[in-house]
């Protein structure tokens, strides 16, 4: 049997020869849009797993409270004592009785009566000092002190006063001892410049005498010695 080709049907070679290029762009779109959202998913899961990696996680540990265990209540604690307690009934206070002095009398009496007596002191003998005789006064010489003074070199004139010519006349009080010696020695009336009253003090003091045997033993004789300071 003999088929002839009609004019419905067409070999392969006669179809429309532009619809295989767009199948062909079709399927290669189709590839490229696969390997395009497969890359796609690729990157991000590595980015996504890059931010993990870097992720720093900060953790505050917060300590528990710890409360301290509750003692157990004591007997008062337990017990609490009555807020209210009864009032103690005041107690009046005692009659004041009226104060007299006699009862202060008799009390002073009584301590009096109590108090034992002190020993009595014997008060001390008294202790009598024995007598000095008196002290004879001075006598005084008057003119006689030139006779009983055998060693009464005259004073030194002081080379200061020398040469600024101070001059004067010196008054001395001369005391003597019982061995004749000066026991003591003052200015009677000064002269006006201490080095002339000096000189002459000094002088006196060096004076050896022997007191009269007229005068008695233990006397003193007293005598005032002028000294005159002249420049010749």
């Amino acid at each position: 049997m003999t088929v002839e080709p009609g004019d419905g049907w067409r070999p392969a070679s006669a179809v429309n020869p532009h619809r295989r290029p767009i199948e062909l762009i079709g399927a290669l779109g189709f590839v490229v849009a696969i390997h395009v959202t497969a890359a796609y998913a690729l990157w991000t899961h590595r980015h996504f797993a890059a931010d993990a990696a870097t992720m720093t996680l900060q953790v505050d540990i917060i300590a528990p409270t710890v409360t301290p265990p509750r003692s157990p209540p004591t007997a008062e604690q337990r017990h609490p004592p009555p807020t209210s307690q009864r009032e103690k009934p005041r107690q009046r206070p005692p009659p004041l009785q009226p104060l007299l002095s006699t009862p202060l009398r008799a009390a002073a009496a009584a301590v009096v009566a109590v108090a034992e007596p002190e020993p009595a002191v014997d008060p001390p003998a008294a202790t009598t000092a024995p007598t000095l005789p008196a002290p004879r006064a001075p006598v005084a010489l008057g003119s006689e002190l030139s006779v009983v003074c055998h060693h009464r070199p005259a004073p030194a004139y002081p080379p200061l006063s020398r040469r600024i010519e101070e001059t004067g006349e010196v008054l001395v009080r001369v005391e003597l001892g019982e061995d004749g010696s000066v026991a003591a020695a003052r200015i009677e009336r000064g002269s006006g410049h201490q080095r002339l009253d000096e000189a002459a003090l000094a002088a006196v003091r060096g004076w050896r005498c022997s007191v009269p045997p007229a005068f008695g033993r233990g006397a003193r004789a007293v005598a005032l010695q002028p000294f005159r300071f002249v420049l010749q």
